[in-house]
């Protein structure tokens, strides 16, 4: 479910003709599973108190690595709620960094 709000909420943003549906890391998991589902979604064990005016969070972020740069998303569900988890969503490794 986590992957499938990142995949669509990056759509959404980006629009089909800069980030296609059928592109980045997502769609063959979705559909078909991963065997390690972990290197795609994760989360953030650290306490974070609620925001009241928010049911949720979004936002696109790009997580650089050493040699490889990605497309993230960031999503917490159920904002308001203290604690509630935050989620790194790999969503496209991307060349382009103005994407």
């Amino acid at each position: 479910m986590l992957a499938k709000i990142a995949h669509a909420y990056t759509i959404a943003e980006c629009g089909p003709s800069e980030f296609p549906p059928a592109s980045g890391l997502l769609p063959k998991f979705i559909l078909k599973g991963a065997p390690n589902p972990y290197s795609l979604v994760g989360g953030d064990p650290s306490f974070v108190p609620g925001e009241e005016a928010f049911m949720y969070r979004l936002n696109l972020f790009h997580h650089p690595t050493a040699d490889r740069n990605f497309l993230c998303v960031f999503l917490r569900l159920y904002a308001f709620i203290d604690a509630s988890p935050l989620y790194q969503i790999a969503v496209a490794d991307i060349t382009n960094p103005a994407l």
